[in-house]
């Protein structure tokens, strides 16, 4: 006989997360989330968090609980306000946004998770034009009406399956996401749309002590609607910005007409990234990003871009630190 004991520790209830950036066109960027992950013993969960830049803000409240299995299956509420204020077209359009959504969420044996969901966003468009000739701008800049709304009422499936041998700082590893959203004209919804999503990742380290470090990226996107002009303009795709086109402005990139961004019905980017391990933690990177936000289906198609660049990767304890220049 072997006298055995067995303690057992809870986690601590609640947990605060906070993150800081910088872009040279959006300023710096602020994160903060705080959790409480023992509401009761029912296994309830909330949480809150804020983002803010000199042009977003963000603050979302989230609830969970847990359904067929106590970690596995999940079924999240969450509803939150956006402030937006669109640059390109010197903060004359200002973007108040409503959002909320539920969605079940899965994770399976295989590593490929499911994600069962349905989101409604109600947006407020501020027109602040001076323009005497504004109705011959583009939709949805063309109302003339200083403030007018639209909304869309989404049901969504994706799959996600991710594998690395660090969860923080991996050497090795992948993921993958495919998504679908639709919704129906006359249902909260604005026109009949069907948003299509699907992104690639991979990192693969080799050589003594894995100080050769490559990485790609890829990421797809296209709107099936009646109306494209009718989709509400923050369900477009645009590109630019430090997790798209590195040396582009953030949502910079996208079909335009006089001056004025459309959004794209198709999105095509992609990134080839090379790492040198030069110091212990410490990674020098070379990359190129590519590809753009398009209208095939349209007169306004817009050109393929490239941007290059280079930066510094950090192996911090907390996780990966960048620091880019493209």
């Amino acid at each position: 006989a072997v006298p055995t004991y067995v303690v057992l520790n809870a986690t601590k209830p609640r947990e605060a997360q906070v993150g800081i950036g910088y872009e040279t066109d959006k300023g710096v960027r602020v994160v903060g989330k705080i959790e409480n992950n023992l509401v009761n013993r029912n296994g309830y969960q909330a949480g809150l968090s804020i983002a803010a830049s000199k042009s977003d803000q963000q603050v979302e409240i989230t609830g969970s609980y847990p359904y067929k299995h106590p970690l596995n299956d999940k079924l999240i509420g969450s509803i939150g306000y956006e402030h937006k204020s669109v640059d390109d077209i010197n903060n004359a359009l200002a973007i108040d946004s409503l959002n909320a959504s539920i969605s079940r969420n899965i994770k399976k044996d295989t590593g490929w998770n499911r994600l069962y969901s349905i989101r409604y966003r109600y947006d407020e468009l501020n027109n602040n034009f001076n323009s005497t000739d504004i109705i011959k701008l583009p939709p949805p800049f063309n109302n003339t009406d200083s403030k007018y709304s639209q909304q869309a009422l989404l049901v969504g499936y994706a799959l996600n399956k991710t594998v690395s041998d660090n969860v923080l700082n991996p050497t090795q590893g992948y993921s993958q996401h495919y998504s679908v959203e639709a919704g129906a004209k006359g249902l909260l919804t604005d026109t009949n749309i069907v948003i299509l999503q699907a992104g690639l990742k991979g990192l693969y380290s080799f050589g003594g002590d894995n100080k050769h470090q490559v990485l790609g990226r890829a990421d797809l996107g296209y709107i099936y609607s009646d109306s494209f002009y009718d989709v509400p303009y923050k369900l477009r795709f645009f590109a630019g910005g430090d997790q798209s086109l590195r040396g582009y402005a953030t949502d910079s990139q996208s079909p335009e007409q006089s001056g004025y961004l459309l959004g794209g019905r198709a999105l095509a980017t992609g990134s080839l990234e090379y790492n040198y391990e030069f110091r212990s933690g410490f990674r020098g990177a070379l990359f190129a990003d590519v590809g753009n936000a398009y209208d095939f289906e349209g007169d306004y198609g817009n050109k393929t871009k490239v941007g290059i660049g280079t930066g510094i990767r950090w192996a911090s304890p907390i996780g990966l630190v960048r620091l880019d220049v493209a």
